[in-house]
């Protein structure tokens, strides 16, 4: 994984200063195959995670952490 730590900051600093974060989770995780990184981002950070349609099933439909599923 390539981070860039200027985005990473602004990144980190935009989610505390959330009051309600939460993970939207699209066709670009899908795409990159970015599911592990996604899980454990969630996990590690303890944020919610919305798919959307092609979005689906780049998180896992059981994981606690899932907030909303596209059920189209």
């Amino acid at each position: 994984m390539n981070l860039r730590p200027h985005r990473s900051n602004a990144a980190a600093a935009v989610l505390n200063s959330s009051a309600r974060p939460i993970v939207l989770a699209g066709h670009g995780a899908a795409r990159s195959q970015a599911s592990g990184e996604l899980l454990r981002f969630s996990e590690l950070l303890g944020l919610p995670v919305a798919t959307t349609f092609h979005g689906k099933g780049v998180f896992p439909d059981d994981h606690p952490t899932l907030s909303v599923r596209s059920d189209s």
